[in-house]
């Protein structure tokens, strides 16, 4: 029996690894992280270095979750409990703060991508896949009341961690898609029995999306309130709140204009197979044409063999429209749901006896 050349196989697998593993990042990553130390069994600089690596090893273990949203989160944070400077080009200490029981340290480091990439390509090995969805920049602008190197990191990471977790692709300019935040935040000041003080923020993030013509596609906010001891830490949390918050309205409003793009006019496609008679096909066309079941229109059927297709617009989500529309009791037959995807549902028809 005749086998392939020695070099076919190097050939094949080296081809198989460079589609199998997920790719070497390179690109600037700024982020922003932070660490507290005890200071009951150590002094102060003990401390403060103490704290300076937690820091840090924040850094890596976001950036690790951020390159690899599928990443396994103990080997990330594992990532994070290493030679973490190995992965940090370079960082600022953005403000420290000794409460004589604890220091506390905020950084702001730059990742060495490279590096932390190639790490993470040489443990994992699931497939990565292209995901059809369209690529995003992000830029962020801010309010006076807000600090430049304090917000625009955080801001930007949980909108691309949101958006590279559900399958988009950021890159640092020149998207399909780009994303314009805008953040402001307002700040009081209150006294709880003549003393003690308490800060008031108020976050909003605001995200405007603008296809590659310039055209607007939709714009989404968000806001958030909290209150605590800690002006900084308050402004922190409440930021990275109504991000998230925006991020995931943002996401819900871009699935809507990916799925419309993809199917050419909006919409699902709903394949029917086993239609064996126009009968069947007139009680098909009917129940959907009701607009009882969260379908606002019918805007194109197909027919092709023994299969039938409906492109419709949804008002439901597809899970919800599929257990209903199995659920029904129709006259000829009875359904059977073989599979949702991203832009279609799959029925077999079962005929009656």
């Amino acid at each position: 029996m005749n086998s392939a050349p020695l070099g076919s196989k190097l050939l094949f697998l080296l081809c198989f690894f460079c589609i199998a593993l997920p790719p070497v990042y390179a690109f600037s990553l700024t982020m922003e992280g932070h660490g507290v130390s005890s200071l009951q069994d150590s002094n102060a600089l003990r401390a403060r270095e103490d704290a300076l690596g937690f820091a840090l090893s924040s850094v890596v273990t976001q950036a690790a979750e951020m390159l690899s949203p599928g990443i396994d989160p103990i080997f990330a944070k594992r990532l994070g409990s290493g030679d973490v400077r190995s992965y940090i080009k370079s960082y600022r200490i953005q403000h420290e703060y000794n409460s004589g029981t604890e220091y506390k340290v905020w950084v702001e480091a730059d990742v060495d991508t490279l590096k932390l990439g190639s790490r993470i390509r040489g443990v994992l090995t699931r497939p990565s896949y292209k995901t059809g969805k369209p690529t995003v920049s992000i830029t962020v602008f801010n309010d006076a009341a807000v600090s430049k190197s304090f917000s625009r990191a955080q801001i930007k990471r949980e909108i691309a961690v949101t958006l590279i977790g559900n399958g988009y692709t950021v890159l640092r300019g020149g998207g399909q898609i780009q994303l314009i935040a805008h953040v402001g935040v307002k700040k009081q000041m209150s006294r709880v029995g003549g003393s003690e003080e308490l800060h008031h923020t108020l976050s909003t993030v605001l995200i405007k999306a603008v296809g590659a013509n310039g055209q607007d596609l939709t714009q989404v906010s968000e806001s958030a309130y909290l209150v605590g001891k800690d002006a900084r830490d308050i402004t922190s949390a409440s930021l990275r709140k109504a991000a998230k918050g925006a991020a995931g309205k943002l996401l819900k409003e871009l699935e809507v204009l990916v799925l419309r793009a993809g199917s050419g006019k909006g919409g699902f496609e709903l394949a029917f197979w086993g239609v064996m008679s126009y009968r069947h096909y007139r009680q098909l066309d009917s129940i959907l044409s009701k607009s009882l079941l969260g379908v606002d229109a019918v805007e194109k059927r197909v027919f092709k063999n023994s299969r039938v297709s409906f492109i419709v617009a949804l008002s439901v989500e597809p899970e919800e429209f599929a257990r209903v529309l199995t659920g029904l009791n129709m006259i000829d037959f009875s359904l059977i749901l073989e599979g949702i995807h991203k832009n279609r549902i799959d029925f077999t028809l079962i005929p009656k006896r």
